[in-house]
């Protein structure tokens, strides 16, 4: 990977190093604007080296983890340590599987490159208010950076908010459990991953993992398919069968993302009576889906990833309302 960065004419590789001892050194001398931390080798002490770093000499940290459950438990831990983001690690190979993760992990750098290094986000969250008591149908959209944002948007909300919530999340394959597990640690609201024939229930979160066609039963039960296309289900066609399904009760958040999957789906939402929500830039780790977002006027209302839960209330009819 070293030798895709300085194969590449915009990225320059300043120095590469085989010890969390050599990294914490080369990094604190030579500030780089991306530090390529591979987790994925150094396990534990890849963490320790990760916090030591963002103690003494804070950067914008991509985290390279294997691709198993190990690996995505420790990339989610790695983001609560301070790290932007992070990929799943390629493997050598002859094929154009190496093709393809080059530019994954070319695109990543550029990523995290530009986004804001982390710093002190503890934000006051506004006077108590009985938001939990508004009935909602969330659904939480994010790609790029998500997980962190995700995370943000999880910690305050309530164990007694009546929301049913749906979360689409692009991952790699088999990260969805390790995701859900940490967001259900993170708050109150209880976090599952969703399986095929599952119920949905007020006062709960699901993943909907990548890589599956998504149907919501006229019982609000789940059908979850194989898909052939990783990708699937689109934020487009899940927000498009969310909006037909629960019309002005259905108010959508696109949190840290890139691309243009979601926009249909956002207009979509609104022509229905929903709301559409975005995560601030100032908490985003990769805002360019807000911004498309924006510049197509599909957005009611934006704020800082920890006061998302209760901003989404303010956006549904007064007559779904609940007394509090």
């Amino acid at each position: 990977m070293s030798d895709w960065v300085r194969a590449d004419a915009e990225l320059e590789c300043v120095a590469a190093t085989a010890t969390p001892v050599e990294t914490i050194a080369a990094t604190a001398e030579l500030q780089p604007d991306v530090l390529c931390l591979d987790i994925a080798a150094w396990g534990e002490q890849g963490l320790h080296c990760l916090s030591e770093i963002m103690l003494r000499n804070p950067v914008k940290i991509l985290v390279l983890t294997s691709p198993t459950a190990d690996g995505s438990t420790i990339a989610f831990e790695s983001l609560s340590a301070g790290a932007i983001d992070f990929l799943a690690k390629p493997y050598a190979s002859p094929s154009l599987r190496m093709v393809a993760s080059r530019s994954r992990f070319l695109e990543k750098v550029r990523l995290v490159a530009n986004a804001p290094l982390p710093g002190d986000r503890r934000l006051a969250l506004p006077e108590a208010r009985p938001f939990g008591a508004v009935e909602r149908v969330v659904a939480i959209i994010g790609t790029a950076g998500g997980p962190k944002s995700l995370q943000a948007v999880f910690s305050p909300w309530p164990a007694t908010d009546s929301a049913t919530v749906f979360v689409l999340q692009s991952l790699p394959t088999g990260y969805g459990p390790a995701l859900a597990s940490r967001l259900n640690g993170v708050g109150a609201l209880p976090v599952a991953e969703a399986v095929d024939g599952g119920a949905v229930n007020p006062g709960r979160a699901i993943l909907v993992p990548t890589g599956c066609n998504f149907e919501l039963l006229p019982t609000r039960h789940l059908r979850l398919q194989p898909s052939i296309r990783v990708t699937d289900p689109s934020a487009d066609s899940f927000l498009e069968h969310l909006a037909k399904a629960y019309g002005s009760e259905l108010v959508a958040i696109f949190v840290s993302g890139v691309g243009s999957d979601g926009l249909a789906g956002a207009d979509k939402v609104r022509k229905q009576g929903g709301a559409v929500l975005v995560e601030s830039e100032a908490t985003t780790t990769v805002p360019d889906t807000i911004r498309r977002l924006k510049a197509a006027g599909l957005v009611d209302g934006e704020a800082e990833a920890a006061l998302l839960p209760a901003a989404s209330a303010a956006f549904v009819p007064t007559t779904k309302k609940r007394a509090g």
